[in-house]
């Protein structure tokens, strides 16, 4: 009599191999496009940021007919630096980005030789505005206390000014002259360019957790402003304000920065810093007719800097 022997269900060691090996090819295969897509979502977040930042910017003139200043530095000629109070661009366009609550909360009426994101503001300096963060970076955190007893909410979005750097913030050369500078912002009909062929402003980030950049309050280059010295997202390092804790240079996260001067003489102010993005490939910018574009980091430096002047009459092509 013969007996059949059943064989048992289930897998072998090696079929148990196999599955796994295609399960984690598969894995490999799709998570690039899964976070392709996810950077796809949050770059576009960042050109709705930069959108509602352009409004802003158009409500703000409609109503006082002239964009903003691009800082208010007290000093009573081109010599003196800094001076005070000292106020810086964003601040002033915080009701037209549905921060009138927060606007409202600042103390403006502040002594000289003062700044206006410390003393009675130090309650309100921390507040996040999310439309003024780039979910793509994050790098720096949504606030840092840039070693003072207060917390300041960060930005991803800086103005374009005047000159290569801080030190020609009050040029009149119209190869330097662009919306924003101390203690002045352009009317539209200044732009002689055209709006939509001239920056207001474009992304940047928010450095590492330890140094000074990216302050929503700050009125430096490595906060809200950028200058034309050098291209988006280039290796080339910023140039920050030379004291202690503004310049942690880390190349690889797209944050390369050498000490410039540390004066408070505007002619000795050689601080400059361009426009950084997270996004493969280039860096968005909102121009003064309130569109978007993607400016790719290849961009030659004669027609970046012709898209940042408001009167340099140069001929903009395709960008």
């Amino acid at each position: 009599m013969c007996s059949i022997r059943k064989r048992m269900g289930g897998f072998t060691l090696i079929e148990l191999l196999v599955v796994i090996a295609i399960i984690a090819v598969l894995i490999a295969l799709l998570l690039p496009a899964v976070q392709q897509a996810r950077e796809t979502a949050r770059r576009a977040q960042c050109k709705n940021n930069l959108k509602q930042l352009g409004l802003a910017f158009q409500n703000y003139h409609d109503t006082h007919d002239t964009l903003p200043p691009g800082c208010i530095w007290g000093g009573t000629d081109n010599s003196q630096g800094f001076g005070g109070p000292r106020t810086s661009l964003f601040v002033h366009i915080l009701p037209f980005l549905d921060q009138t609550s927060l606007y409202n909360k600042i103390e403006f009426n502040l002594p000289p030789n003062s700044v206006i994101w410390v003393g009675n503001n130090a309650n309100v300096t921390g507040q996040v505005i999310p439309a003024m963060q780039c979910p793509s970076d994050g790098f720096g955190g949504k606030t840092k206390s840039f070693g003072l007893n207060q917390n300041y909410a960060l930005t991803n979005y800086a103005g374009i000014f005047t000159g290569y750097q801080a030190s020609e913030m009050a040029s009149s050369a119209t190869d330097r002259l662009a919306v924003f500078g101390r203690n002045r912002g352009a009317k539209f009909r200044d732009i002689t360019d055209g709006t939509s062929n001239t920056m207001i402003a474009a992304e940047t980030l928010t450095g590492s957790p330890g140094d000074n950049r990216g302050s929503f309050w700050g009125d430096q280059p490595g906060n809200t402003q950028i200058y034309l010295e050098l291209t988006p997202n280039t290796t080339s390092p910023d140039r920050l304000y030379g004291a202690a804790g503004w310049c942690i240079s880390l190349p690889e996260m797209n944050l390369p920065c050498i000490n410039g001067a540390a004066s408070y003489t505007v002619a000795n102010m050689n601080h400059t810093a361009t426009s950084r993005s997270r996004h493969t490939g280039g860096v968005q910018i909102v121009l003064g007719d309130g569109s978007v574009r993607f400016i790719s980091d290849n961009i030659h430096v004669a027609l970046w800097r012709a898209l940042g002047t408001i009167q340099g009459a140069e001929v903009i092509g395709q960008f």
